[in-house]
């Protein structure tokens, strides 16, 4: 897993459970913003830009966390402080895949990557099941694992949120 530097994807702990249907799929960078597009037509991957937005849109880093949250400790550990799910992100704690290709962090942090770039690193946001914050990751290794979320290129075309 450390070694690729191309596409890649798995299931958390490349296991074919359930955790599949509730948690998705764990990519890297490459993948993520692969030329073959991994978005479906009419979406993409948020850029770093679009990522503050949101967050600027829910009242800051400080508090858009709780409101992008999955409400509860079905899927995240207790205490799930200040989730709201306000937004209709319904964010689960899908965790992330390290270099050494170790699973980590389910149920407690969601890690999601845009397709900024940051050198040899990317962006990336993480939600966290003790605090309301989104944090933002500039120094995320492109070869680690961690969740897509996508954006829909325009809004407008069905009325719903854009993600």
């Amino acid at each position: 897993w450390s070694n690729l530097q191309s596409e890649a994807y798995c299931r958390y702990n490349n296991n074919a459970s359930d955790e599949v249907d509730t948690y998705g799929i764990l990519y890297n960078w490459y993948a993520a913003t692969d030329a073959h597009n991994i978005a479906p037509v009419g979406w993409h991957v948020p850029t770093d830009d679009e990522w503050w937005t949101l967050t600027t849109y829910l009242s800051g880093y400080e508090v858009a966390g709780g409101k992008m949250k999955e409400i509860g400790t079905a899927h995240w550990n207790s205490p799930n402080t200040s989730a709201t799910n306000q937004s209709g992100f319904s964010a689960l704690p899908g965790g992330y895949r390290d270099l050494e290709g170790v699973f980590r962090e389910m149920g407690s942090h969601a890690y999601f990557w845009s397709a900024t770039e940051n050198g040899r690193s990317a962006y990336s946001r993480m939600l966290e099941y003790n605090s309301a914050y989104v944090s933002t990751l500039g120094q995320a290794d492109c070869r680690s694992g961690r969740s897509l979320r996508l954006v829909r290129d325009s809004s407008e075309a069905s009325g719903g949120p854009p993600y």
